[in-house]
């Protein structure tokens, strides 16, 4: 209804455009706290997943293909656009092919209680405003010593 005039009536429209003023709505200006890592958005279909597999994700009615690349710099720059494979120099090999954004955030986690960051420090890094999830992110390796890190230990 805002950006398409005349699609209600006008007293419709300034019941809506009260009510955003009420609740302090500005447009174009971000409101709240931004999230701490990539949500809804193209990274991880065609960045993240990529980069992790070495193929773009099928999209109808296309089947998947691999990602065409640049060689310089290293590790490359996917090559996007009109001939992208005709212009590529090689493609990504798979890392790991079932890894997802939130997945390496498990990884990368585990990989600090490893390293025996303070728990303040992965808080920070985590995005985490309280130790609430701390623990739900950690998981047991066998450099973790088989157990489970907790907010007392660090």
């Amino acid at each position: 209804m805002l950006n398409g005039h005349g699609t209600a009536a006008d007293a419709t429209r300034a019941r809506l455009e009260d009510a955003i003023a009420d609740l302090g709505y500005v447009r174009g200006v971000v409101g709240g706290v931004l999230a701490p890592h990539w949500r809804r958005n193209g990274f991880a279909t065609w960045l993240f997943r990529p980069a992790a597999t070495g193929w773009y994700p099928g999209k109808a009615p296309h089947a998947p293909w691999p990602a065409p690349l640049l060689a310089e710099p290293w590790p490359g720059v996917p090559v996007r656009g009109r001939n992208a494979a005709g212009r590529a120099e090689c493609c990504w090999a798979p890392v790991a092919p079932n890894l997802t954004p939130h997945g390496l955030r498990h990884s990368y986690k585990t990989m600090m209680v490893e390293l025996g960051t303070p728990a303040t420090l992965m808080d920070a890094q985590m995005g985490h405003a309280d130790g609430s999830v701390q623990a739900l992110y950690a998981h047991i390796t066998a450099r973790c010593g088989g157990r489970r890190w907790t907010s007392g230990a660090g």
